[in-house]
């Protein structure tokens, strides 16, 4: 009767192990999934920023060279249609090799939402990411 009591408490024991272990890898699966969109999307992020700055540049060097408004006017708007073009394509590249089982998982379709997400988890973004550093 002894031996019996010992291994029900050991089938007990392996199956809670095996439970309890599928739910914290699946945890963190998750997570590092959710950390790895965030992390893409703060380099999409960073290269809109150096992608702004080339603009407001390009437009300086044309006015300098005494280009007319109307040419400043459509070089800017050149540039705007880039940036959407660019913001679309990258979300729809991120979005394309996430598997369906996946998706329910703070899924975005368009940049607005990615915003939202990165706001959303604004207190995990590392301040390595987030302040440039002056070395």
């Amino acid at each position: 009767m002894e031996f019996l009591l010992y291994l029900l408490v050991f089938i007990f024991g392996y199956y809670t192990h095996r439970t309890f272990h599928t739910y914290t890898a699946a945890k963190t699966g998750s997570l590092i999934f959710l950390h790895s969109k965030l992390t893409a999307l703060l380099i999409l992020l960073r290269t809109l920023e150096q992608h702004t700055y080339i603009k407001t540049y390009g437009m300086l060097q044309l006015r300098e060279k005494g280009a007319s408004d109307k040419e400043i006017q459509s070089y800017r708007i050149m540039i705007e249609n880039d940036i959407e073009f660019f913001k679309h394509q990258s979300i729809k590249n991120i979005n394309k090799h996430i598997p369906e089982y996946l998706k329910v998982l703070e899924h975005f379709n368009n940049w607005d939402e990615a915003m939202n997400y990165i706001a959303k988890f604004k207190a995990e973004i590392p301040k390595e990411m987030t302040y440039d550093k002056k070395d």
